[in-house]
């Protein structure tokens, strides 16, 4: 997207300074969400921003001023979808990591990054806002949840059992403990689980064709099944919030958000959502960090040759 310079300049917002690298981060990961936009347009799938992107859609009409990642999220059918198309619409140079796609993928959800390394060369800097860092955000699926109490309780559990799972494995608790885990996967969902390939993403992926396996006919509620473990009966999200969704500005930009987005922010943050109030993130700030250290080294070897 053609962004103005002024809109890079260092500013104030709510008491919080956003510095202009951050600036230029944030339109490096709006540039990702152009892209979904476009893709999501182009096969009939609908879209919402989720967690801090819906809370700074609905708040501060663009980015929450401490945060710096944009979270997504569409119901199942139309993520799957969304995440088959993803390789062949994207740039090239762009990598889509999902629990399908990448053997090494860690979580449930898709990561979307616009690179692979920290760039420094012109090329790649006039294409990408002056910024050299590497921008990602994230997808989630949404999915229902049986409206047969018991099979809900039953489905909740096996997916407790496969977080659990997977939680050992990101821990390094002992192998046996991990295996005697694996084993109870294998022996609950009646699969098999390869033990020569990374263990978390073929358990992620049992995990969301357990998901998948409801739709919109079996229940009335959707959820983020992570979430969902972690706040059990807080998480259940009306089918009817997301009816459709309303296009709200977000900087120089449109997101679409739910219609019942004041319902969905009230039961993530609250009755009082609409009041700032600056919490940390759930990763470290700026979402950079690591690749802003490699960069002082460089630099700093840079200097080291020059003497």
């Amino acid at each position: 997207m053609n962004v103005p310079e002024s809109y890079f300049r260092s500013e104030e917002r709510e008491g919080f300074c956003v510095e202009e690298i951050m600036k230029r981060y944030w339109a490096c990961t709006m540039d990702i969400v152009q892209h979904i936009d476009r893709i999501c347009k182009k096969y009939g799938l609908t879209y919402y921003a989720d967690w801090g992107t819906l809370l700074g859609a609905v708040r501060h009409n663009g980015y929450i001023p401490w945060d710096d990642d944009i979270d997504l999220a569409l119901k199942r059918k139309d993520y799957q979808k969304l995440v088959s198309v993803l390789p062949e619409e994207l740039p090239k140079e762009y990598l889509i990591n999902t629990c399908f796609s990448n053997p090494e993928h860690k979580e449930f959800f898709t990561g979307i990054t616009d690179g692979s390394v920290l760039n420094l060369s012109k090329e790649y800097l006039a294409r990408h806002h002056q910024c050299p860092f590497v921008a990602i955000i994230d997808i989630f699926p949404l999915d229902y949840l049986p409206r047969n109490e018991q099979e809900a309780a039953i489905v909740k559990e096996l997916f407790i059992l496969i977080w659990e799972t997977v939680t050992k494995i990101q821990h390094g608790e002992p192998q046996e403990k991990i295996e005697k885990s694996v084993v109870e996967v294998e022996t609950y969902l009646k699969v098999s689980i390869d033990r020569s390939k990374p263990l978390i993403s073929q358990l992620w992926r049992y995990a969301s064709l357990l998901a998948m396996s409801y739709t919109e006919e079996d229940g009335d509620y959707l959820t983020q099944w992570c979430s969902y473990v972690n706040r059990h009966e807080k998480f259940k999200l009306k089918k009817e919030w997301y009816e459709e969704a309303i296009y709200l500005p977000f900087e120089y930009m449109q997101m679409p958000v739910p219609n019942g987005y004041d319902e969905i922010l009230k039961l993530m943050y609250g009755e009082s959502y609409m009041i700032p109030v600056r919490e940390k993130s759930g990763h470290d700030y700026p979402a950079f960090k690591d690749q802003l250290e490699l960069l002082r080294n460089k630099v700093k070897e840079l200097k080291e040759l020059e003497k």
